[in-house]
């Protein structure tokens, strides 16, 4: 500007056309720098790299980052090799990383289709305030794990948008940074076989996951994130990973993370599915590799590095939907390889081999059993044969198990569900609840709490809260609070058409994602800073006592504590349910006030906190965890 001042003065510039002239240099100039400066720029200068990203609504966003190696050929079921960029180079971190190979098409209409996937696709996705170097101290770092059965999954979803979580950590003055990281699915994640156990390259999804997190311990300062404040947060499958990680080498690994989420997933309730070499024997023999005595050998192996990635992928895809229809979910899945999982989870918990010191929040939703159960579901045979199709345990009694669960509990369901589905379909669909999702969470933060003395925070809750509803009336099932009901809130974000961005539904949202963002910055959901869920006690005492609280996440008697009691059917007032049950008509009506927020009914009165404890006592949780526990 000095020199533009001076050029005008030799000039001999009249005043009037002189102060024109400079306000449109100065409006150039500052157009210019703004265009300059529109691209963050993030400087390493330890490991002399540059990462240049995008802004977006007062948020950075850097995507596609390389943290391991490409692994097709060699690479290709491998364990996972760090990539380190050359000092002086430049990372354009700009757009949306490849996805690994899997199926292209969304499972649900609300999730993104795959348009860009490789095996080159180890790679991660940062989001942070734009001025996040600017704060006086690094911000807690929040790692998520998507899920997808570990046979789908991307980084990148639409509905893993991160904006809104972080706009919202800003808004209640405790701003983070998220981390998402993509890790190999299907067969390529999850190949099984004793040669690979030998070359220690079983659970490569898994050692893809744990070397994002060395990235992140090596690398997010330069993002202004806190290497020391990283709480490890994943939904369905990347919940059961936070859980894997957590007993990872049975508890003797460096702490690569300090606090854990885990949404709808549990490694207590984990199968290690023995099946898992089996379906890898047959993606081998379909695709003409040679097998000898039927095993994979170092020769099979190498044919299944050099089989083109089409092939391999179709094959894959045709595998997995045949051995787990209809997705094919955990056709691939982690198993015991005697090194980074040592034995099942189950045993390391009861032993105490998992990371100490890890505050943790666990939970699950009401329904969240109904999307794996078959809608013709109608009779206690179809359900004898789920039980015993996906449940390894010799000691499982379907008799005793089924009595848990009598038939008329779940005939309100049946009269409610949109198509009048059988009150069979929602039994099963309560035990796969139980025994996936909702009791290994209690055995989970049981062991957490003994082994340290209840000095590790522990939270449960239970999401009662649906926006996913006007979607599944659409496709017409009957899958109420459904497994995944908590992304969006998480997210914070707005759905795709039809689902639901009303006001409540959003206010929810801003509280869940709130409560999270506290937990990540001191270990307490509740916090000190802006509107949280308020209450949320931990979970302390014994699931078969009764006395363990539990968080009831929104739905018909609003957000607030229970304690899951012991109470049957008639102590918990079960006739009047039926009452009200009786007195209204339309599945709709009945579905939406069980499934739909009440902030407006004033979820902190006496009569609203009676009622949540009568409902969640209804769920008879103390005695079907407690007869589940005892088959482990």
């Amino acid at each position: 500007m000095k020199h533009v001042l001076a050029a005008a003065k030799i000039g001999n510039i009249p005043n009037i056309a002189y102060a024109n002239l400079l306000v449109l240099l100065s409006w150039q100039l500052f157009y210019t720098i703004a265009l300059v400066s529109a691209d963050p720029l993030v400087h390493d200068h330890n490991k002399q790299v540059t990462y240049q990203g995008t802004t977006d609504n007062g948020v950075d966003q850097f995507q596609g980052i390389p943290f391991a190696e490409d692994t097709s050929g060699h690479n290709r079921f491998a364990a996972p090799k760090p990539f380190y960029p050359p000092a002086g180079s430049t990372i354009h971190a700009t757009n949306a990383g490849p996805a690994c190979p899997q199926p292209s098409e969304a499972i649900v209409p609300f999730m993104s289709h795959i348009t860009y996937q490789s095996e080159d696709c180890l790679n991660l996705r940062i989001a942070r305030p734009a001025d996040a170097t600017h704060y006086r101290e690094p911000l807690p770092v929040m790692v998520y794990i998507y899920g997808g059965g570990s046979f789908v999954g991307q980084a990148y979803d639409k509905t893993f948008n991160p904006i809104g979580l972080i706009q919202q950590s800003i808004a209640n003055d405790q701003p983070v940074i998220y981390v998402a990281m993509n890790y190999r699915v299907g067969v390529f994640g999850f190949a099984a076989a004793e040669f690979l156990k030998t070359q220690k390259a079983e659970n490569n999804g898994l050692r893809d996951q744990h070397l994002a997190l060395k990235w992140v311990r090596d690398n997010i300062d330069a993002f202004g994130g806190d290497p020391n404040r990283v709480t490890l947060y994943g939904q369905s499958f990347g919940s059961i990973s936070v859980g894997l990680q957590l007993i990872a080498w049975g508890g003797e690994q460096e702490k690569l993370f300090h606090r854990a989420i885990l949404c709808s997933g549990s490694i207590a309730g984990d199968r290690g599915d023995t099946a898992v070499k089996a379906n890898t024997v047959d993606v081998a023999s379909r695709l003409g590799c040679p097998l000898e005595d039927g095993i994979i050998d170092e020769k099979a192996l190498a044919c299944l590095k050099n089989v083109p990635l089409e092939d391999l992928l179709k094959i894959n895809i045709a595998v997995a939907r045949e051995a787990r229809p209809p997705f094919g979910f955990r056709a691939f899945t982690p198993v015991i390889d005697e090194d980074m999982i040592p034995d099942t989870p189950s045993k390391l918990l009861e032993q105490g081999r998992f990371l100490q010191n890890i505050p943790t929040i666990a939970t699950w939703t009401r329904d969240d059993g109904t999307v794996f159960i078959d809608p013709h579901t109608h009779s206690e045979a179809h359900i004898t044969h789920y039980l015993l199709r996906t449940h390894n345990s010799s000691h499982l009694n379907t008799t005793a198990l089924l009595s848990l669960y009598p038939l008329s509990d779940f005939i309100p369901q049946s009269i409610a569900s949109p198509t009048h589905t059988s009150p069979q379909y929602f039994r099963a669909a309560r035990i796969a609840r139980d025994m996936a999702f909702t009791c290994p969470q209690f055995t989970l933060a049981q062991q957490i709490s003994r082994y340290s003395e209840g000095k590790t925070a522990v939270y449960l809750a239970e999401l009662n809260e649906t926006r996913l509803l006007p979607f599944w009336e659409q496709m017409k099932v009957p899958w109420g609070v459904s497994h995944l009901s908590d992304i969006p809130y998480f997210f914070n974000e707005g759905l795709v058409a039809p689902g639901d961005n009303g006001e409540e539904a959003m206010e929810l949202a801003r509280r869940y994602a709130r409560s999270f963002v506290a937990f990540a910055w001191s270990g307490d959901p509740v916090g000190m800073a802006g509107e949280t869920f308020g209450e949320w006690p931990m979970a302390k005492g014994r699931v078969e006592e009764g006395d363990v609280d539990v968080l009831v996440i929104g739905g018909r008697w609003g957000t607030g504590p229970a304690r899951i009691g012991r109470g049957g059917r008639e102590e918990v007032g079960w006739r009047r349910w039926w009452e009200r049950l009786g007195n209204v008509s339309g599945w709709r009506q009945i579905w939406e006030g069980i499934e739909k927020v009440g902030l407006k009914k004033r979820s902190g009165s006496e009569e609203l906190k009676r009622e949540r404890a009568l409902a969640l006592r209804s769920e008879q949780l103390a005695k079907r965890c407690g007869y589940l526990e005892s088959l482990r």
